[in-house]
């Protein structure tokens, strides 16, 4: 969302934002957390607060797979007991004074998509604008219009690199470069991806010279407000570096793969699920449980490479990483999500689904937005619920949102044609 939109929009825009960042998402997580402390970040604009929803949610679990919620207003207000580790889905300014399971600004750098490039995996070559203001000059009153490029070109094996000015307002001062002629120039086809993005959010697919037009106009004004909102301590992070990358065309096949990373670097397969996207965005997910034995073994060896890299750098926990297989069976690791991911959820539930019930696929809706209330919903899918194919696996009521709640929720069925019916009656349900 860009910031020259109306203030309404903006502002609800920023709303909902928070809604679904410090409730909705959350939620989701900690319903596969386990047996084990969750700290949620109070949202005070949602009815009731944003704790006894998701209490709520995850009643619905067993006492040995329930977590224990622990409701704060922000991160100055963790604490941790002498024997307690802490393991948060992304490095938060406020928490690094605490004992992690992975130190910060390692975890900060195997999240970003430099660090994917510069990881020496199996990933597209990679070209990385290391964005930064030149020292002493920081201003945060206004958006600095030149900054310092490090251009790392990586070939086979290697990394050139060289230096050269960027500008990002159109201006060529000499030996200056524009960031938008920079884009313009650059062969297509390609891709562009921010330090950190989310969802696709962040990410442009560049197929045509239309698209990269607008990436040309959208980038240098998103770069601006980046490096003029940057913290002087976070320089050494990189926060504001663009990744240009080659795109895979031959595609034979993409998997979405949820992974373990034992102690030790061993992998366990947790399952592989195919994204939704809608007009671009990341939707939701689906799994077919039939297949996942056959993909645990044509994924292994890239699995096997992901997780010695990750322990190398002293991770270990659950990952998500987006694989394409070319048609010379060459599989490319496009995205590394170290975290949990969204999707990882549907992984979680093959006992509840297909071992016990027959369901051999599901599929996660993960931002419904219910124009009535939980208990209707509830109503509306009690045989649905009672039989154990819909799940509410996250719901906020939010106070900010035009009065509509966030909700997201899991449903199975035995063949897809019936996964797809389930689906059109839930989100008619609740008024989508």
């Amino acid at each position: 969302m860009r910031d020259d939109k109306p203030t309404k929009e903006l502002e609800e825009y920023r709303d909902n934002a928070a809604a679904r960042s410090l409730s909705l998402i959350p939620t989701c997580m900690a319903f596969i957390t386990g047996a084990m402390p969750v700290y949620i970040f109070q949202h005070p604009a949602t009815t009731g607060g944003n704790f006894a929803q998701a209490e709520r949610v995850l009643d619905a679990l067993p006492s040995h797979q329930r977590p224990t919620l622990r409701p704060v207003d922000g991160p100055k207000d963790v604490i941790l007991s002498s024997c307690e580790t802490l393991a948060p889905s992304f490095p938060l300014d406020g928490l690094d004074h605490l004992s992690h399971v992975v130190e910060p600004t390692v975890h900060y750098e195997l999240l970003s998509k430099r660090g994917l490039a510069l990881s020496g995996l199996k990933t597209p070559r990679a070209t990385l604008l290391d964005l930064d203001v030149p020292r002493g000059q920081w201003n945060f009153h206004c958006s600095p219009s030149v900054v310092a490029v490090a251009d790392h070109t990586r070939p086979v094996g290697e990394m050139q690199q060289r230096s050269l000015i960027v500008s990002t307002d159109g201006s060529t001062p000499p030996r200056t470069k524009d960031l938008a002629s920079y884009i313009r120039h650059h062969e297509l086809p390609f891709v562009i991806k921010l330090q950190q993005s989310v969802s696709s959010a962040g990410t442009w697919l560049i197929n045509n010279a239309s698209e990269r037009e607008c990436a040309a106009q959208d980038i240098p004004s998103i770069t601006k407000h980046n490096i003029a909102n940057m913290e002087p301590e976070a320089a050494a992070l990189k926060p504001c570096t663009l990744i240009f990358t080659d795109m895979i065309t031959e595609v034979d096949d993409t998997w979405a793969l949820g992974m373990f990373v034992q102690r030790g670097g061993n992998p366990v397969f947790l399952g592989c699920t195919e994204q939704r996207f809608d007009d671009g965005y990341w939707s939701g997910s689906g799994i077919d449980y039939r297949k996942q034995a056959a993909l645990a073994k044509r994924l292994d060896s890239t699995m096997r490479s992901i997780a010695h890299f990750l322990w190398s750098r002293g991770y270990y926990g659950p990952v998500g990483a987006d694989v394409i297989e070319d048609r010379d069976g060459t599989q490319w690791i496009i995205d590394l999500n170290v975290r949990t991911p969204s999707s990882l959820i549907l992984t979680l539930l093959r006992g509840h689904f297909y071992v016990k019930r027959g369901f051999n696929v599901a599929r996660l809706l993960p931002d419904l937005r219910p124009r009535i209330s939980r208990d209707e919903v509830e109503v509306a899918l009690q045989a649905e619920i009672a039989a154990g194919a819909a799940i509410i696996v996250a719901w906020v009521d939010n106070d900010l949102a035009n009065s509509d709640s966030f909700a997201s929720i899991i449903v199975a069925a035995e063949e897809l044609d019936d996964l797809d019916q389930l689906s059109t009656r839930v989100e008619a349900v609740c008024g989508v």
